[in-house]
């Protein structure tokens, strides 16, 4: 059975809508002749349905397994699960759609049984009949971030954050977020390349098995002013020459592993406060993710000296709410990987090494780093202009399903949930959203007093995670997080 059939007469080629508006017309008044034409109706087969009131019969001996009604039930389920980061693969779906049909005495095509799934055919015909309803590749989102974005915790720090612009009358100038990210000697995702069709495998050089880490720490304004970069090179003695090729003004440091930490985030901060000069009548404000080494005292105290006030972001949200997170390290980083294939072709044999890093990173940070995808970071995140309200419900949707806890009247084991209805599937109850603690992160003088604003990561109870993989929860009494049907 192909899932694409094209007609071959124009049998029945008008709509049922079609039709009732036309017999409508002619018992107001209205001529035979010019409503066929009119709604392109023959018309003896106009006069049939005026005179006799014919239903219309569906052609060709195929018919569809399920209703409209039921194959929207089911566009609907997949658009929550999406929103959930729950997405269904084919397979699952087609899973789904054989226990939906075989739940509810559907009509369906014996090869199902077979496979316990529905088929390919049926599976393209529905994404005909819904183009809304596309295979996307998912970006991986941990569960740490899918429960710490939260509607709480956003709109704590957005409160936070405008205290602070009110109090100081920061201004886009004068409002920098800051954050690290690692680079590698090595490509994560190597390019597309094009090769014979009938070859079995298509190889590539890589630098090396495994690449060696450079953390960069990158910084703006709310103008799409960048700072020069920072960056920390994974060996204990600095060389002048590790800086070769890298951007103006770049400066760097080396730690055994490349990581950051507390000593180097203030030589950081003193080459921030030195570029951008703050002052008492111009105070600046420094968005930043609660790392440790963000919390480290004597940076605190040399903030607090130079009238830097540090805002954190709230835990794991940093991929919506931060920046550069939004707008630039992605095409930075993209950009990074270009140029260490075009230097593994220019340089046969030879493997990217920490010397070669700076220069290579220039081209991809002078690409990437641009003062458009700086303001749209700041303005994607609705941080500048401000906007607190940018992210709708669909946006917190994860959350809800990940960061739920138990009431304590609530059953907790799957035997005592109710049983489903052989036409639904299961629905779920309510939840409830911890809420999170706003906390000052200060040294023990008070001079630090207002260095840094932050949020206390919350406080959950039991979690439970809905796992799906064949969908096992029409058969059985197994509660779900979230309502399939609304």
């Amino acid at each position: 059975m192909v899932y694409k059939y094209n007609r071959t007469s124009n049998r029945a080629s008008w709509s049922e809508e079609a039709m009732k508006q036309a017999i409508m017309e002619c018992r107001d008044g209205s001529s035979l002749r010019s409503v066929s034409t009119k709604y392109s109706i023959p018309r003896i087969t106009l006069y049939r349905h005026l005179k006799t009131g014919s239903e219309t019969k569906k052609l060709g001996r195929y018919e569809c397994v399920f209703t409209k009604q039921q194959e929207l039930d089911l566009c609907s389920y997949l658009k929550e699960m999406d929103g959930l980061f729950y997405g269904l693969s084919r397979k699952e779906f087609k899973c789904l759609a054989y226990e939906y049909a075989k739940k509810n005495n559907l009509k369906y095509p014996s090869a199902w049984d077979k496979g316990k799934c529905s088929g390919d055919d049926w599976l393209g015909a529905f994404q005909i009949r819904h183009p809304e309803i596309v295979l996307r590749t998912p970006e991986p989102t941990s569960i740490g971030r899918a429960k710490g974005f939260n509607r709480t915790q956003v709109t704590r720090f957005y409160n936070l954050l405008d205290e602070q612009i009110q109090k100081y009358k920061i201004g886009p100038d004068a409002l920098y977020n800051m954050d690290e990210t690692g680079i590698m000697t090595t490509t994560n995702k190597p390019p597309k390349v094009l090769s014979i069709s009938d070859k079995k495998q298509v190889g590539i050089i890589s630098s090396a098995e495994r690449g060696q880490l450079t953390t960069v720490i990158c910084c703006c304004n709310a103008t799409g002013s960048f700072i020069p970069p920072f960056m920390i090179f994974a060996r204990k003695r600095m060389q002048e020459r590790l800086l070769d090729g890298a951007p103006p003004g770049t400066q760097a440091t080396g730690t055994p592993n490349g990581w950051t930490n507390g000593e180097t985030f203030l030589l950081w901060l003193k080459m921030f406060v030195e570029y951008v000069r703050p002052s008492e009548t111009k105070r600046v404000v420094l968005l930043l993710d609660n790392h440790e080494s963000h919390k480290y005292y004597p940076a605190l105290e040399f903030a607090s000296q130079n009238h830097v006030t540090f805002v954190s972001f709230p835990p794991h949200t940093t991929h919506k709410v931060q920046p550069l997170d939004v707008a630039v390290y992605g095409p930075v980083k993209r950009y990074f990987e270009q140029e260490i294939n075009t230097f593994q072709k220019q340089h046969p044999g030879r493997i990217v090494g920490q010397y070669d890093v700076a220069r290579l990173f220039r081209e991809a940070y002078l690409k990437g780093a641009s003062p458009r995808n700086g303001v749209s970071g700041f303005a994607s995140s609705g941080i500048w202009p401000f906007n607190p309200n940018i992210f709708g419900d669909e946006d917190f949707t994860p959350s809800d399903a990940t960061d739920a806890r138990r009431s304590e009247n609530a059953p907790l084991s799957p035997e005592m949930g109710q049983q489903a209805n052989s036409s639904e599937l299961p629905t779920s109850r309510p939840l409830s959203t911890p809420t999170p603690q706003v906390v000052a992160v200060a040294g023990p003088s008070n001079s630090c007093s207002n260095a840094i604003v932050g949020l206390s990561k919350p406080t959950t109870g039991r979690l439970f995670i809905v796992v799906i993989l064949k969908l096992i929860f029409i058969t059985k009494n197994i509660e779900i997080t979230r309502p399939l049907f609304r």
